[in-house]
């Protein structure tokens, strides 16, 4: 509504505008000539004006021609100069970059030309030096009318391009940010997904080698599709969340951002390039949560997180010690190695460690997921889900390392950084390390689970 009412304020403005130049161009004309000719003249520089937006140098053009013309048959200013003014202007705004030398020239010409018409009845009458100092007042007064009304027409264009880019540049990120969290929520759940699916399939195949009766084995395959159940619900859920809240508009007369205000900042948005609340926003608090989930595939996942970190990641104090946006790059941290670990490799266990340093200068939270694989005659098995996989050729990632590449990204933003590397046992180890916002020292107090 705002939008409209504005849009009818300006049409309004530009058709008073108009008038009131046609007004003040035919009429004045007309009073100072008492000549149909050139007020006819003075009647077409405006009407020309009408094409000033589709073709402004074809306009500037039949202006100058005017104004030669003007040199010929007047030897003064006259009022119909000022839709020149509005040619200068159109031409800065949409004008042609390569004529604008043409431009140039033909104003420093032409204000000599009209200087000189305006001022050469006097040559010889008044002193030489007052004669002089009327032609430069007329040749720089012209001068500065043409640069002044094509620099405000640049410049409004450059402005506009400016906000066209910086509108870009925040489109990219939103898409990269949208593309982040649809890649760590729907690849989480498909990685479960294909794990359990292949449980499921295997146990209802009823190999031979499988030594359980045929009512506990569907039973366990029963329980297999519950879970690709509950996870294709939850994943529906994250994602219907995360495209409504991005698809609804702000409401009319409410700023961005308003409906969090009175949410703590700790608890409004985690994202970095929009005011409106991305969703889910999962915190330290979830991570049990995310571990129970990946339990149910068979994997052994074990997590030890500082107590206080659990708590929301308050200090007894009521001090922060680490943001909304750095909680949840320490979940999808956390959530991406995961899905690495039930995609890619072999593994036994996983261990997910959630530590709070202060002993440093620096306090930080550091994250550590390791996996540790199973060796054979060590009395440690690959998990039941997912250690028969299906026969059929699993296609080679195309463009792999995305996940990587967003827990890096999404660590950056909040000062953090990421480490990944073999470990001593032939597993793979992922450390996340964040500053916190506090300086003051806290004993860990670990909760193991």
């Amino acid at each position: 509504m705002l939008g409209q009412n504005k849009r009818i304020v300006i049409c309004c403005a530009k058709v008073l505008g108009v008038g009131a130049l046609a007004c003040v161009s035919t009429a004045s004309t007309w009073a100072l000539t008492s000549s149909w000719g050139i007020t006819a003249g003075a009647a077409l520089a405006l009407i020309v004006l009408y094409w000033c937006r589709k073709h402004p140098d074809a306009v500037l053009g039949t202006h100058l021609v005017l104004c030669a013309l003007q040199l010929v048959v007047v030897d003064s200013p006259l009022p119909a100069d000022l839709a020149v003014a509005a040619s200068f202007y159109a031409v800065g705004r949409r004008g042609r970059r390569e004529l604008t030398p043409v431009w140039a020239a033909a104003v420093v010409v032409g204000a000599a030309l009209g200087a000189w018409d305006w001022n050469r009845d006097e040559l010889g009458v008044v002193p030489l030096s007052l004669w002089a100092q009327d032609m430069a007042q007329a040749f720089v007064t012209q001068l500065c009318v043409a640069v002044a009304t094509w620099g405000l027409g640049r410049l409004v264009t450059q402005r506009g391009q400016l906000r066209a880019s910086r509108q870009a540049a925040h489109d990219a990120a939103l898409r990269n940010e949208i593309a982040q969290e649809v890649h760590d929520v729907v690849g989480h759940a498909l990685a479960l997904i294909a794990v359990q699916a292949e449980a499921g399939h295997y146990l209802a195949a009823g190999s031979d080698d499988i030594d359980v009766p045929a009512d506990e084995r569907l039973e366990q395959a029963a329980q297999a599709l519950g879970q690709i159940r509950t996870t294709v619900r939850s994943a529906l859920a994250d994602t219907r969340s995360l495209t409504r809240t991005l698809a609804s508009p702000p409401q009319p007369g409410e700023p961005p951002g308003a409906a969090d205000s009175a949410e703590p900042d700790d608890a409004r948005a985690a994202s970095q390039v929009t005011d409106k609340t991305l969703r889910p926003i999962p915190r330290i608090s979830d991570l049990p949560g995310l571990i129970d989930d990946v339990r149910t595939t068979g994997l052994t996942v074990t997590l030890s997180v500082d107590d206080r970190l659990m708590s929301e990641g308050m200090q007894p104090n009521g001090i922060n010690l680490l943001s909304a946006q750095a909680q949840l790059a320490l979940y999808r941290t956390a959530q991406e190695s995961l899905t690495n670990v039930l995609k890619h490799a072999e593994a036994a266990s996983v261990e997910v460690r959630l530590e709070y340093r202060d002993s440093a200068p620096g306090k930080d939270v550091v994250l550590t997921v390791a996996d540790h694989p199973g060796t054979a005659g060590s009395g440690t098995s690959p998990p039941a889900f997912g250690s028969h996989l299906s026969p059929e050729p699993t296609p080679a990632p195309v463009g792999g390392g995305q996940g990587l590449a967003n827990l890096h990204q999404r660590l950056a933003v909040v000062g953090g950084s990421l480490k990944t590397g073999p470990g001593p046992d032939g597993g793979f180890i992922v450390c996340a390390r964040i500053p916190t916002k506090s300086s003051q020292p806290t004993p860990v107090n670990p909760k193991v689970s």
